[in-house]
């Protein structure tokens, strides 16, 4: 495939920058859950549900617009690096102020206003954050190194700061903190590698195009944050801060593999984007890229559902032991997570973003009814199958947009058929004649025989190309 090297190199840097900080990310969350107590990290849990929407409206899509335009116009990315990073800095002034004048005017305990306001200075870091310029160049060693010092300095300051519930006020500050040093930091990167913006490259003039577009996009991303979180603000409304608390204890557990899910369409993003107006390119790549998204969708969907009771009181006390049920249902979810990602992320960067937004914006409809109408009858379960089903929805509306506007490959479809069957026929199977170890052991080593006999070929270059990569590194460092 072309450009397959670069994609190897972006991937090596973003799994192995994305494994280490989503344990480091899991372990802060487990130790706030154990530290915290249910009640307290469920307070917490909530306040996060309700900041993701300032942080989606201080980025209004720039980030990801950023980025697709660099991988395109690299000969105009200080325009674009100079002006995006002055407009969200600006936003997150703005909405700092306004936030925190409505908190203060709130009927809530001091303790629950310092906990919202803190969390509202996660825009500050988040507004000043470079990883879009390391995604459009394609550098995706420095999107790793963003994301494993953010998660260090917010864990290791958990970590020895956080002892009981009486610590709630202060985790939010720990987390902007850990922010701000590891923007800092790459900023300095940004520095060496790149050209740095001129304040001549500032233009209020290309303002409005940006925001223009940028604004569909981020109505899109509001929009995905709804499914993801509106069933937290459900139950926080119709049930008990311990429900929450078992919710996302599970949902916790799920995010970190999304986040392999994202991982791969920052990689393959930009090369869509470079690729939108040659059809033949644009199919291989869609092709490598549903097969590397099912390959991982199966195999951590099948051990989620398998061994969902050891994670969950492995993980955490046994308090929360009613997130077994919830972790095994959004196991299914996840499923409908990866297969959506296959048919929505070519339409985000290949400037398909209108029918993006109608693909998110009909998940999010199903989303919400579901939820009005489950949640007070069935509790978290009906919070599950909601997610459940809007993800169906999204990736059907995905695959509609994208095939109108070019062939995806019958390969494409193979592979999700392959997988899907696979994985559901020996989940079922396993679980009910095995117990949940023997199950998951037995699951890897058949899955492992089933992906190699289909696409052995296909892992064997990508395992080539990491080769060729490392190679290269280690052949200019000696010559250094």
């Amino acid at each position: 495939m072309s450009g397959s090297k670069r994609i190897a190199g972006n991937l090596f840097y973003l799994l192995s920058g994305g494994v280490v900080a989503s344990i480091l990310e899991f372990l802060t969350e487990v130790t706030l859950a154990r530290r915290l107590t249910d009640q307290g990290f469920g307070h917490w849990s909530y306040v996060q549900s309700v900041i993701i929407y300032l942080l989606l409206i201080m980025d209004m899509g720039l980030a990801v617009y950023g980025a697709r335009e660099i991988a395109r116009y690299k000969e105009k990315a200080s325009e674009f690096i100079a002006n995006i990073v002055v407009i969200k800095s600006l936003l997150a002034v703005v909405i700092l102020v306004i936030f925190s004048a409505v908190i203060m005017l709130l009927n809530m305990s001091s303790e629950l206003k310092i906990l919202y306001i803190g969390g509202a200075l996660l825009l500050v870091p988040q507004a000043l954050n470079p990883e879009f310029i390391y995604q459009g160049y394609e550098r995706m060693a420095g999107i790793a190194l963003w994301r494993i010092s953010n998660f260090l300095f917010y864990f290791i300051l958990i970590y020895f700061m956080i002892r009981d519930r009486s610590s709630l006020w202060t985790v939010p500050y720990y987390k902007a903190g850990a922010g701000i040093i590891s923007v800092v930091i790459l900023w300095l990167i940004v520095k060496k590698i790149f050209t740095l913006p001129r304040f001549s490259d500032l233009n209020l003039k290309v303002w409005p195009g940006y925001i223009r577009v940028a604004v569909i996009m981020a109505f899109s991303f509001v929009i995905i944050n709804v499914y993801h979180t509106f069933d937290t603000l459900m139950l926080g409304v119709f049930t008990t801060p311990e429900t929450v608390g078992w919710y996302n204890a599970a949902y916790k557990v799920i995010l970190q593999f999304v986040g392999l899910a994202i991982i791969m369409q920052v990689v393959f993003g930009p090369v869509f984007s470079r690729q939108r107006d040659s059809s033949a390119d644009l199919a291989e790549t869609l092709n490598y890229f549903s097969v590397l998204l099912m390959i991982i969708a199966g195999l951590v969907c099948g051990l989620m559902f398998l061994l969902g009771d050891h994670i969950i009181l492995l993980l955490f006390e046994q308090s929360y032991f009613n997130a077994i049920g919830i972790l095994r249902l959004l196991s299914v979810s996840l499923l409908f997570v990866f297969i959506q990602f296959i048919f929505t992320s070519p339409l985000l960067y290949c400037g398909y973003e209108k029918v993006y937004l109608v693909s998110m914006f009909a998940g999010a409809v199903v989303n919400i009814t579901l939820n009005f109408i489950l949640i007070p009858l069935v509790g978290y379960f009906g919070a599950a199958a909601a997610t459940i089903i809007s993800n169906v929805i999204i990736g059907l509306a995905g695959y509609y947009f994208l095939n109108s506007r070019t062939d995806i490959p019958r390969r494409v479809f193979k592979t999700i058929l392959n997988i899907v069957i696979f994985t559901v026929i020996s989940v079922a199977g396993l679980s009910v004649f095995f117990k949940s170890y023997t199950a998951g052991l037995i699951f890897v080593v058949i899955y492992s025989v089933f992906i190699l006999k289909l696409y052995g070929r296909l892992i064997w270059e990508l395992i080539t190309q990491l080769f060729n990569k490392v190679s290269d590194y280690s052949f200019e460092g000696s010559h250094k």
